[in-house]
């Protein structure tokens, strides 16, 4: 059920980074070539701007309480983000690279800050949940929200 909560907040395409959850990668056979490694640092550049959306949406979430006023604002903020990340996700998806060991060496540099930022997330909507009226933000008022963008 939570995980649904969490959907609209990866609208970064699992292809960008291989997904969120814990992966086992090795590393290359074989060193990274100069290019490569530039590569690889503007790969990390792309996936740690993907990581502050995470932890930018983590700490909206934080700000979500009891009361209209911090479900209202943390709407207005939530639904920016939705938009600045669809920005993102255009730009990103052009920046992709195809070489596998130039994705898997990004993803690698990125994962401890990656996980720790999904994790604030799951934890924040748990918390949401938990509270009365919780689902409802998620459901009734965030969801509606975000669909409304879509066709934007």
């Amino acid at each position: 059920m939570r995980q649904r909560y969490l959907s609209w907040m990866f609208v970064i395409p699992a292809a960008l980074s291989g997904g969120c959850g814990r992966q086992d990668t090795k590393p290359a056979a074989t060193p990274l070539t100069p290019a490569q490694e530039i590569a690889v640092k503007e790969y990390v550049t792309l996936l740690e701007e993907k990581i502050e959306f995470q932890e930018r949406t983590a700490a909206v979430l934080a700000t979500v309480q009891d009361n209209a006023a911090s479900k209202t604002a943390a709407l207005e903020k939530l639904l920016q983000l939705e938009r600045d990340i669809n920005a993102f996700n255009d730009r990103a998806a052009q920046k992709r690279p195809i070489d596998m060991a130039v994705l898997l060496a990004g993803q690698e540099r990125v994962l401890a800050r990656e996980l720790k930022a999904v994790q604030g997330i799951q934890a924040e909507v748990s918390r949401i949940v938990r509270m009365p009226g919780g689902e409802d933000f998620f459901d009734k008022q965030l969801k509606p929200l975000l669909e409304a963008t879509k066709g934007r």
